[in-house]
């Protein structure tokens, strides 16, 4: 299978499938209460990823990689200083199409400067005065190391050991292996710590690592400001389907008054700073409406990508990389942290990468599970 979204009039769902599709998912698929439709794809998602990953790895031109939304094709994105004959030498490296997406322009969401205290004075700031049990979607910084907030994903147990996970690329630096905690704001509060990261707990191609902490299944779900939270209900077992609503709970947007829908899967994309290719994982799709509405920014790195499931929520993926068109110098319209706005410290991104949170979890640690809750 490559993959599953719904169909032209949303009232079914259309499968794409490379090969013979078999007579006892036919079987399955009959007795849906919506209709399912099997279309030919030419080739697996697992395929094209590989494929993407390989060429990422080998031409220092690309940006990023993903399938196209019928499987028929590898999408491509260029860097911006890519000699002009770049995707013509990428056709003559492969038989499968290569269909070309333009120049990104997009950087990791790690932060890079931190606003003052006088930037931030306010009340009753709730994720920055995270304490435990930690939630996700918290933003949290390394001690006396300025400009280093990232923001927190979901909290993993092994046995009795439990960790909260961020980006790799938040913390794999040597400057940023410290003591991680909570970005504080309250008068002289001292800042609750969560941890240290291990280098046995990174695993940069995946962009996630564990920081060990005591830490609750609960994530931030609403403006950064408030103390909305939603439980877990665990990791969603499929990757997202193609044009699903997700939603970012970043730990310094908050979550974004509009969803958006996946529209790039088996992704992958380079690190704008150190050149790793780093995946798979999904696009989200850019707002057209050029709204700050769900936009991301740096210090969002890390945070969940979250789907409605059952009165509570499956965490699909982990923010990794802005991209395609910064908003430019507009305020957020959702409230977002004092100090912070498109251009201060950096663009808003209307769209992100994120990482499989499946792959994320459970392709380098071993013995991982949700705390749900």
């Amino acid at each position: 299978m490559a993959s599953v979204a719904p169909s032209d009039d949303g009232k079914g769902l259309v499968v794409y499938w490379k090969g013979t599709v078999p007579p006892g998912l036919q079987t399955l698929a009959a007795s849906q209460p919506v209709p399912v439709t099997f279309r030919s794809a030419a080739y697996s998602g697992p395929e094209l990823s590989d494929l993407g990953e390989s060429l990422l790895e080998t031409d220092p031109n690309l940006a990023s990689t993903w399938a196209k939304s019928d499987y028929s094709a590898l999408m491509v994105r260029t860097k911006p200083n890519a000699p002009s004959n770049t995707v013509t030498t990428l056709r003559t490296k492969t038989s499968v199409p290569i269909e070309y997406a333009g120049v990104e322009t997009g950087e990791m969401l790690s932060g890079t400067s931190l606003p003052t205290r006088a930037d931030i004075s306010f009340p009753n700031p709730v994720r920055p005065a995270d304490r435990p049990q930690f939630y996700g979607g918290g933003l949290i910084r390394v001690r006396s190391l300025s400009g280093s907030y990232c923001s927190t994903g979901i909290a993993l147990v092994a046995g009795p050991h439990e960790y909260m996970t961020t980006a790799a690329h938040c913390v794999s630096a040597a400057a940023t292996k410290g003591t991680w905690v909570t970005y504080d704001t309250i008068g002289t509060q001292p800042s609750a710590v969560l941890g240290a990261p291990t280098d046995a707990h990174i695993s940069i191609p995946r962009d996630i690592a564990l920081i060990e902490t005591n830490s609750l299944g609960e994530i931030w779900y609403g403006p950064w400001n408030t103390d909305q939270s939603n439980n877990v209900g665990g990791v969603g077992i499929y990757f997202p389907q193609d044009l699903q609503p997700v939603v970012a709970s970043g730990g310094v947007t908050g979550t974004g008054v509009s969803a958006r829908k996946v529209t790039g899967q088996y992704a992958h994309w380079t690190d704008s700073v150190t050149g790793d290719t780093l995946g798979p994982g999904f696009i989200s799709e850019p707002d057209t409406y050029n709204s700050v509405n769900g936009a991301v920014i740096q210090g969002d790195s890390g945070s969940p990508v979250v789907a409605s499931y059952n009165g509570g929520y499956h965490v699909f993926g982990f923010v990794s990389k802005g991209y395609l068109s910064p908003i430019g110098t507009l305020a957020l319209e959702a409230p977002a942290h004092p100090g912070w706005s498109c251009g201060n410290p950096g663009p808003c991104y209307s769209a992100w990468y994120s990482v499989y949170a499946q792959s994320a979890i459970n392709d380098p640690f071993d013995g991982l599970t949700v705390q749900t809750g």
